[in-house]
């Protein structure tokens, strides 16, 4: 009961407790980001932001302990037992997946509009198969470090909301060229979740990063491009050119009978 902590403000929350240790690797940062769920945004505590060695030691150097009626630092001396030379505080690496994402929306959505402008909508889907592959791994990971591990911080996690498992599913479905209509309202639904997210960006009870916003919106086009392609495989434009060549071609044959 004598010994006593010295009175300290919040320090903010645990991500921002964490942040600083993954400034110069922004794709780890990034991955940590989207794992660790929404009660790693909740205000630390002076004692529980003693979990990183730094803030224990400073925490230790301000206490004090009551000895017969006296009130005594609890620290009476300082050693640094190991030095490292040369050494620098964390400097803040360029944002890479911010960069990166916006280039592939950037990409995406060129692609998309050529796409738009053609007669019939392209028959390479590859990609859009490895974007449902990826964002569907991802989710099993998430949806994994949350339901089946035991890191408490993982859950819940908001990231499912964008990130569904089944989009694994979903890719293989579209690879086979299966699904039909089943398939053209499970990603008419994804692209709505997508936007959705987007919209409450903002009102989440967890912090997302600015590099996801990109990739929500890449998500969004090319989901709700390719469910457009599966109601409307082939344009009006394209079919009436098509009735047309049909017709030449029959009057062309039955003249030559």
């Amino acid at each position: 009961d004598a010994f006593r902590f010295a009175p300290a403000p919040p320090p903010g929350t645990f991500r921002d407790l964490i942040d600083p240790y993954l400034a110069e690797n922004p794709f780890l940062d990034f991955g940590l980001d989207l794992l660790l769920g929404s009660p790693t945004d909740r205000t630390a505590t002076p004692r529980e932001a003693m979990f990183l060695p730094v803030y224990l030691m400073d925490a230790l150097d301000a206490a004090t302990v009551e000895v017969n009626g006296t009130t005594r630092p609890l620290v009476a001396r300082r050693d640094t037992l190991t030095w490292v030379e040369d050494y620098e505080t964390f400097e803040t690496a360029f944002p890479w997946p911010s960069l990166l994402a916006w280039g592939l929306f950037a990409g995406a959505l060129v692609a998309t509009l050529l796409g738009l402008r053609q007669s019939a909508f392209p028959k390479r889907r590859w990609p859009d198969v490895l974007l449902l592959g990826v964002v569907g791994a991802a989710g099993l990971l998430m949806a994994f470090m949350w339901g089946v591990t035991l890191h408490h911080v993982t859950g819940p996690n908001w990231n499912l909301l964008w990130a569904w498992p089944t989009h694994v599913v979903a890719a293989v479905a579209l690879a086979r060229h299966r699904g039909g209509r089943l398939l053209f309202g499970y990603l008419a639904a994804a692209t709505v979740a997508s936007l959705g997210v987007v919209v409450g960006w903002l009102f989440w009870p967890q912090e997302l990063p600015p590099a996801l916003l990109p990739l929500l919106l890449l998500l969004a086009l090319r989901l709700g491009y390719r469910a457009h392609a599966l109601r409307h495989p082939i344009s009006q434009g394209f079919h009436r050119r098509l009735k047309n060549s049909g017709r030449t071609d029959f009057s062309r044959h039955a003249a030559q009978k």
